[in-house]
């Protein structure tokens, strides 16, 4: 029976983040081991798990969502008026002087298409910069609700808050040109106006009439003033308004009520609801297949290295209980690589990897000796942590797992400085400090450093 699909909110995907960017404690509440529900699902357990014991990230995110969506309305509200006083500024009429159809459809008609024009031409080249803005502004959001944590790749909320961003912004485009036409609306059906044409530009009425059919030919030509009254509508300084036709001159208002509603309202409309269904979709694609959310995934659904206090043969020591949830057990079998300078009995060694990881040990070999097949649990490599993660060493790495099967683990056991008679010991916590930074620029998931205690 196939598993119901979970999607995250932005809410959701917001506090994921927060959680994220800072140090992760699991409980045993937390851990599902062995369970193979959705990754979506797992998290949303874990969030709802992390909630009961801090609810400050999940307020936070919360609060983000809701202060979008308040300065949505606000946008909104403000925009509305914005078209409205631009509309009413721009219909002011005087007994002397009309209102000039030009500049009307000039600024809200031919303005709005060439911001949208200027809008599709920002998304082809500009998308990755929008992108840089918009994360830059979320993490300055995140780093002042918690300074106390780093800046972390990638923000899986980021694409959804950009759909967002520009379903809002659009959204406030519909507001404007709402306002537009609730103030035509308005002033064309309780004021009597009067409309004239004039431009600097060599546009006689001839052109005047077919840019006009033209500009009504998606609603059928239906409120378009006729060519005769545009021709007597046209404005003549030095004739004065006597050759202006009343009839002629009261014939434009729905005719341009009719393009804001068409060039204006309806554009943005569409991609207000392009913007929301998209954040939908983008919701519903979050993989959440990176680095961090993969290494929590296996955390979470991972048994836990639970150690218990045994003694290896020879060189090897006890090894103590570690904190639960912070290395898994890999999924099965592993071969365990040693370097050259470790002088440890290979039978030793596999038997003490195998108390370590709780899982056998199929084979042993040198780094430059890899076996013909890796073994479901991957494979264990152990480095002696008071040398320093060299470029070559990290190079060595990214080259072993290219030429491994998609997902395999990989352990690294750390040890510290020999002693007399005890080649394995417990590494500095400095050490182990700097191994993982340097591991950890790696991004890789399946990449974990357990530390040997002494």
């Amino acid at each position: 029976m196939s598993q119901p699909r979970v999607s995250l909110s932005l809410a959701d995907l917001t506090e994921l983040d927060l959680r994220l960017r800072g140090e992760i404690v699991l409980t045993p509440a937390d851990l599902k081991p062995g369970v193979t529900l959705p990754r979506p699902q797992v998290l949303r357990h874990w969030l709802g798990e992390q909630r009961r014991q801090d609810p400050g990230p999940a307020r936070t995110a919360q609060r983000l969502v809701g202060s979008e969506r308040i300065l949505r309305g606000v946008f909104f509200a403000m925009l509305f008026a914005s078209g409205a006083g631009a509309a009413v500024g721009l219909l002011q009429y005087e007994g002397d002087r009309l209102i000039n159809v030009s500049l009307y459809l000039g600024t809200l008609v031919f303005g709005q298409l060439g911001l949208l024009l200027l809008l599709m031409v920002s998304k082809l080249l500009f998308r990755r910069t929008a992108g840089t803005v918009y994360q830059n502004i979320l993490f300055h959001v995140f780093e002042g609700k918690d300074p106390s944590v780093g800046r972390m790749e990638p923000l899986r909320s980021l694409p959804v808050w950009m759909a967002r961003a520009f379903a809002s912004m659009q959204l406030a485009a519909v507001g404007f040109n709402l306002g537009v036409l609730a103030a035509t609306f308005l002033r064309g059906v309780t004021g009597d106006l009067a409309f004239g044409w004039a431009t600097t530009l060599d546009l006689g009425g001839e052109r005047m009439a077919r840019l006009t059919s033209a500009l009504a030919a998606p609603w059928g030509g239906a409120f378009a003033p006729g060519p005769e009254q545009i021709a007597f509508s046209r404005i003549v300084l030095k004739d004065g308004l006597g050759q202006v036709d009343p009839r002629a001159a009261a014939a434009w208002w729905p005719f341009l009520m009719m393009c804001v509603l068409v060039y204006g309202l309806l554009p943005r409309l569409v991609l207000a609801l392009a913007g929301t269904v998209q954040v939908q979709l983008r919701l519903g694609r979050v993989r959440l297949d990176d680095p961090a959310c993969e290494r929590l995934y296996l955390r979470l659904t991972r048994r836990p290295l639970r150690f218990q206090t045994s003694e290896a043969a020879g060189e090897i020591t006890a090894i103590p209980p570690a904190a639960a949830g912070e290395t898994v057990r890999p999924p099965g079998p592993v071969h365990v690589f040693t370097p050259p300078e470790l002088k440890v009995r290979d039978g030793a060694l596999a038997e003490a990897v195998a108390g370590l990881l709780e899982v056998p040990v199929v084979s042993v070999s040198a780094e430059a000796d890899p076996p013909e097949t890796v073994p479901v649990g991957g494979l264990v490599m152990v480095r002696e942590l008071w040398q320093p993660p060299l470029e070559e060493t990290l190079h060595q790495l990214r080259q072993l797992r290219e030429t491994l099967p998609p997902n395999t683990d990989l352990t690294l056991i750390g040890t510290g400085y020999p002693e007399e008679g005890r080649m394995l010991t417990l590494p500095d916590p400095t050490d182990v400090r700097v191994w993982q930074h340097a591991l950890g620029r790696l991004s890789d998931a399946h990449l974990q450093l357990v530390a040997w205690p002494g």
